[in-house]
């Protein structure tokens, strides 16, 4: 664990408990449920070793660095359902299950009294370098929390200590709560746009940005010629699956990147889930 002086940081270094399991990777839920109990209390073991504060007056940032056994290509937040959220959930408030057999916690160190955005903003994903299989076989994951200037807005006197929340609609049809200007899943596929821009000239992510693009422009054009009926984003996803190698596969998260790539360079257009398009896409990338 470090702490800094002036901003308050502590880093947790964690030696993959489970694997490392992909929401892309067709695993069964029980082998990717079991990972992801182990990673909770792997993440709160860490935080009761390192000796962390509770219940901290601030809003914290989490970053959460994944290092794997190999070089392979991934995308971040394929992991953030069985990876990801659990180490998080290990240091916010334990959680009780009620089962067949009884009542079961699950751990939380309580570094946190909630991990939703009144007190965290993240987590936010990154593939880092890889590991040596000797000494890491399921991987490493280095999460780094920083406290933030922002305190806590306690909720007002007189109401639930959960306040009240308003339903919002997002611009691609989704209902989300909070004060955020979209909802999670058009804040992830952000995220993955602009790395996808950054990684614009950068030779392998470039050609693989322009593939990406070309498979699900000419799939949408096949699907909908002659009927005029707009494909799913699920169906893209199947499609482009089905031909390319487990290392090559895409997300439902890459493809609406790639959609809204096109879309911002006035390929198409996708309102009320319906695509259209608006001019051919030729050999641009």
């Amino acid at each position: 664990m470090t702490v800094g002086t002036e901003t308050r940081t502590w880093t947790l270094t964690i030696a993959g408990p489970a694997r490392m399991y992909s929401e892309n990777g067709g695993v069964h839920w029980r082998l990717t449920t079991k990972a992801a109990k182990a990673w909770r209390v792997a993440s709160y073991q860490e935080a009761t070793d390192a000796g962390l504060p509770k219940h901290l007056e601030r809003r914290v940032r989490i970053d959460v660095v994944l290092h794997f056994t190999d070089r392979r290509e991934r995308d971040n937040y394929n992991y953030h359902k069985s990876v990801v959220k659990p180490l998080v959930d290990g240091l916010s408030k334990p959680r009780t299950v009620k089962e067949k057999k009884g009542i079961r916690v699950e751990p939380g160190y309580q570094l946190l009294d909630d991990d939703n955005p009144r007190y965290l903003d993240g987590p936010f994903i990154t593939i880092g370098a890889p590991v040596s299989r000797k000494e890491c076989p399921h991987g490493l994951a280095v999460v780094t929390v920083t406290e933030l200037a922002e305190p806590i807005r306690p909720p007002a006197a007189g109401t639930d200590a959960r306040p009240a929340r308003t339903a919002r609609e997002c611009e691609c049809g989704n209902t989300f709560y909070g004060s955020a200007e979209m909802c999670a899943s058009c804040r992830r596929r952000k995220e993955i746009v602009d790395s996808l821009l950054d990684e614009d000239g950068a030779g392998e992510a470039a050609a693989r940005l322009r593939r990406d693009r070309s498979a699900v422009f000419s799939f949408i054009a096949t699907a909908m010629m002659g009927t005029n009926r707009s494909p799913s984003v699920a169906s893209i996803v199947k499609h482009l699956n089905g031909f390319r190698r487990p290392n090559d596969m895409v997300t439902e998260y890459r493809v609406r990147a790639v959609v809204d790539t096109l879309t911002s360079d006035g390929y198409l257009s996708y309102e009320n889930r319906k695509f259209k398009i608006l001019k051919p896409l030729g050999g641009a990338a």
